[in-house]
């Protein structure tokens, strides 16, 4: 499916319109895929989140609270966030 068209599908269900004023939704990692064949849903991103989407083959993962919620000043591994994007990124989800 593409990624454009998994955003609006998810939009209509759960609309933007509605968050809590100050929440972060939408997209907050892209890599350049446009298309996403199998996505993990999950409660919040953290390691065991990510080696389910590796070994599911996921390319995709929703969560319910976001990974980033200030803008990124640095991105370093020994970093729960900075850690986090980089396995994301490394394994192409």
């Amino acid at each position: 499916m593409n990624l454009s068209e998994f955003q609006k599908q998810l939009n209509s269900i759960l609309p933007i319109e509605t968050a809590m004023e100050g929440d972060k939704v939408g997209l907050q990692l892209q890599i350049g895929k446009t298309e996403i064949e199998k996505i993990l849903i999950a409660y919040e991103l953290n390691d065991e989140v990510i080696d389910e989407a590796v070994e599911s083959n996921s390319d995709c993962i929703v969560c319910f609270h976001p990974l980033i919620y200030r803008p990124l000043q640095t991105i370093f591994d020994d970093e729960r966030v900075g850690h986090l994007c980089i396995r994301l990124i490394q394994n192409n989800i």
